[in-house]
Order: structure tokens, then sequence, then C-alpha cells
């Protein structure tokens, strides 16, 4: 007849602590990916937008007639105006 060891109850809480702290880990972890794969989620949007925004820049620049953008720029924000046009200010508020 064999004689089987016994196992110790040392050996049975070492074997459950790393159990425990095996099973924390993975729930730790997967939490840590879960939130990582969403944070990807809304820089890859972020990314896609601002390469929609590159792209029409880049079109901007590379127009060969861009004088009505420049127009539009110049009336909006330095105040200019073309000969004979006519500036009407609101001041009812």
């Amino acid at each position: 007849m064999k004689r089987r060891k016994k196992i110790g109850l040392f050996t049975k809480i070492v074997v459950a602590v790393l159990s425990l702290y095996i099973a924390f880990n993975l729930v730790s972890l997967q939490i840590q990916i879960s939130n990582k794969m969403q944070e990807n989620a809304s820089l890859q949007v972020e990314v896609e937008q601002r390469k929609n925004i590159t792209g029409q820049l880049n079109a901007i620049v590379n127009d060969e007639d861009n004088s009505d953008y420049v127009a539009d720029i110049a009336r909006k924000y330095l105040d200019y105006t073309t000969r004979g046009e006519r500036v009407f200010i609101d001041i009812s508020g």
C-alpha cells in the first residue's frame, strides 16, 4: 500500500492566499483594461476630428483661389471693407 503524504495546514493557507491574490489581480487588470479601452475609443474620436480639421485647413492652404477666404477673414476679424461697401452697425443691443 502506498502512503499518502498529508498536506499541512500551512500549505493550504499559502495556496488559498495565493489564489485570492491571483483572483484579485485578474479582476483589477480587467477593470484597468476596460478603462483603457474606453480612453482609447475617446482618443480615436478626437484623432478623427483633428484629422478632419487638418484636412479642411490643408484644403484652404492649398487652394489656388482663396481670395474669398481672405476677404471673409479681413471682414470678420480686421473690420476691412471693400470699396463702395456700406457697413451698418446695429446699436440697439
